[in-house]
């Protein structure tokens, strides 16, 4: 058993924008935890890669910063469960999920809801360095 997930904390949106009621979250790149265990909290590996997340019928909470930014934290909430600072992959949800944001030099959070979502690896994977376990 093993597992990845998006870090929040230091991965960068490069953009995030709409198409009909789909919103579409671009990182560039995210930072991605892998571990054989659980990451953050076994040994793992950290990883940079471009990554789309799509939500759909989905609404926006709040004000964009200037893209690119850099994140600070966040959360997600699929159906009843919250990650705090990750993203679990896969992800590919159907019902209530909503992504909250934290920018950098950002004085207000911004909010993501839908229905369902997908969050999407991009590209080949650039290893950054060994993670101890926590």
């Amino acid at each position: 058993m093993g597992g990845s997930v998006i870090q929040l904390r230091g991965s960068k949106i490069e953009a995030i924008d709409t198409t009909d009621r789909t919103i579409n979250v671009r990182f560039a790149p995210a930072l991605v935890v892998r571990s054989e265990g659980i990451p953050g909290v076994d040994a793992s590996t950290l990883w940079t890669q471009a990554a789309a997340m799509a939500f759909h019928d989905g609404e926006i909470e709040g004000d964009f910063p200037s893209f690119p930014a850099t994140l600070t934290g966040g959360k997600i909430t699929v159906n009843r469960l919250s990650y705090v600072d990750m993203i679990p992959i896969p992800l590919d949800s159907a019902g209530f999920l909503r992504l909250l944001l934290t920018f950098v030099g950002a004085q207000r959070e911004l909010a993501i809801v839908g229905i369902s979502a997908s969050l999407e690896l991009l590209g080949h994977a650039k290893y950054i360095e060994h993670l101890p376990p926590a």
